[in-house]
């Protein structure tokens, strides 16, 4: 019968450990995936070329496994296995045992504030495959750190704490993590007076959202307008005002799809045009993709992120005069304005105890598709058609005073064109977002540059937290069209003013606006032509 054959085993007098003092002639890695052979050769290359003790052998492998601890791989190292070499001429072979984590080797449990065991509504999928993004194919504590604190900056998590043990063999870890999540469910009420006075400025809203709808972190949500029209002229809205925004991340480096639907509809309720039966309705679709390039945190910054987005969009208009379709803007055809826009956007986001820094850029490029209303469609064209490009930057700066609790706000936002844009896409300058003291959309214009500074002063304060805040606040706008020739006294507008901020819990707040105008266009209709903006929100969860 045949006999295993024996196993190989270094000659006792050819072994490191039995060799009192060794010639390295050279050293070999094996194993290693993290640093090249040639790095880790520069680590040890005061050892080769001379005779050396086992005892400064053990030390270069010890400088070795300080290498990868250095680098945050502390969970790998470097060993030296027994071999055979020739004491007067040594090739020494060191061999890296990288430390790796095992997706088996993530113990998930969800757990209550109390920190006792509760079922998760998100899948154990999605965190699991996040963490092992951030795990790398060696495992690197810092970028593992990272990840997990990205995952913490998750609308659906509240709370996660990781602890990371040994396993049972060489470069096995185990990670054990808890999670505690918010609830997904949101819903609630908004009374404000965001709208044009010409169609009713002031709108009931109910708005509801699920933050995760399936478990893969998907959000739906849904805002509603209960009331059109004006306050003393009550009418139900029916199905003609509503939204519904859904977003799904697609993988773990949180690519995501985001669908949108917007239906608008505005009649005009504002004397003497109210009599003409005038409409305005407008549905908007959009599918856009979005993938973070990268998100980090660092010691500056807790979080810090670069994405790029790319969606397609189709927005339709239709208007009409006394039930019939009539072309207002310069582009509508038969009353009816079509535009099919392909978005490129680009967004930065820094943000930290004490400051918040975002800009967002956006390239609008208008296609012929689904029917994009072209000039030469008709002689009502008016020169202005759904084929153009335009670009629209956003920018914020919110700063915390040092050792306060005031905020120092500056908005700012412009767009440019290069011909005569739609009315859809056009920028709107005036309101409670946009140059307070004025009416919302007061300049409708192809171009435009917006800015707004605003101070935050907590005057009361509740169990340490601020519930009461005065905002004194200047704004400024100025919009133009592309062939505007000359421009006129009523390009450019701002205001300064103050507001008072309310939120005494997180299911309420009021917020109203006084924005003195330097400018007068003479309306008095509404209060939006005496300066005044609010909008109160109650959230009961």
């Amino acid at each position: 019968t045949s006999q295993p054959a024996p196993t190989s085993q270094p000659s006792p007098d050819r072994s490191i450990a039995a060799a009192d003092s060794i010639m390295l002639r050279e050293v070999r890695f094996v194993g290693n995936t993290v640093f090249s052979s040639d790095q880790l050769r520069k680590e040890v290359k005061s050892y080769i070329g001379r005779r050396i003790t086992p005892d400064e052998l053990e030390d270069a492998r010890v400088k070795l496994t300080k290498l990868y601890i250095a680098r945050n791989y502390i969970t790998s190292g470097v060993i030296l296995p027994d071999q055979e070499i020739d004491p007067d001429d040594a090739v020494v072979t060191f061999e890296a045992k990288e430390g790796k984590l095992a997706r088996p080797d993530v113990k998930l449990e969800g757990v209550d504030a109390q920190n006792q065991a509760k079922k998760l509504w998100l899948r154990r999928s999605f965190i699991i495959d996040r963490i092992m993004a951030g795990a790398g194919r060696v495992l690197n504590i810092d970028r593992l750190k990272d990840r997990l604190e990205l995952l913490r900056q998750n609308a659906n998590i509240k709370r996660i704490n990781a602890e990371l043990e040994p396993g049972t063999s060489p470069g096995q870890s185990i990670l054990n993590v808890k999670v505690e999540e918010t609830s997904p469910f949101h819903f609630g009420i908004e009374f404000s007076n965001r709208r044009p006075p010409s169609v009713g400025a002031n709108r009931f809203e109910l708005f509801g959202s699920v933050t995760d709808l399936t478990g893969n972190g998907d959000a739906l949500g849904v805002r509603y307008t209960i009331n059109k029209g004006q306050l003393d002229d009550w009418e139900w809205a029916g199905l003609d005002e509503y939204s519904i925004f859904y977003s799904l991340p697609l993988n773990a480096s949180d690519t995501t799809l985001e669908l949108s639907y917007q239906r608008d509809d505005s009649p005009v309720v504002e004397s003497p045009f109210d009599e003409l039966d005038i409409t305005s309705k407008t549905d908007t679709v959009f599918a856009t993709i979005r993938q973070p390039i990268f998100r980090t945190t660092t010691a500056d910054f807790d979080y810090r992120e670069f994405a790029v987005s790319l969606g397609i969009g189709f927005r339709q208009n239709t208007s009409q005069l006394l039930g019939e379709p009539f072309s207002f803007s310069p582009g509508a055809v038969g009353g009816r304005t079509k535009v099919a826009p392909l978005r490129f956007g680009q967004e930065v986001i820094f943000r930290n105890q004490s400051r918040a820094i975002s800009f967002r850029s956006t390239f609008n490029l208008g296609v012929d598709l689904f029917g994009a209303t072209m000039k030469d469609d008709s002689i009502g064209g008016g020169g202005v058609d759904s084929q153009y490009l335009a670009w629209l930057g956003q920018f914020q700066y919110v700063w915390r005073i040092p050792k306060t609790d005031h905020l120092l706000i500056f908005r700012t936002a412009g767009q440019l064109a290069n011909d005569s844009l739609p009315s859809l896409e056009q920028f709107s300058v005036g309101g409670m977002d946009i140059v307070r003291g004025y009416r919302e959309n007061q300049l409708v214009r192809d171009q435009a540059i917006v800015a707004t500074l605003e101070y935050r002063l907590p005057i009361l304060h509740r169990a340490g937290q601020s519930i009461l805040e005065l905002a004194p606040f200047i704004d400024a706008g100025y919009a133009r069209d592309v062939h505007e020739l000359i421009s006129n006294d009523t390009d450019f507008i701002s205001s300064a003013g103050i507001g008072l901020l309310f939120h005494p819990n997180e299911k309420f707040s009021a917020t109203i606006y006084y924005g003195y105008g330097f400018k007068d266009f003479g309306t008095t209709s509404d209060l939006q032509d005496i300066s005044i903006h609010f909008d109160l929100i109650y959230q009961p969860f």
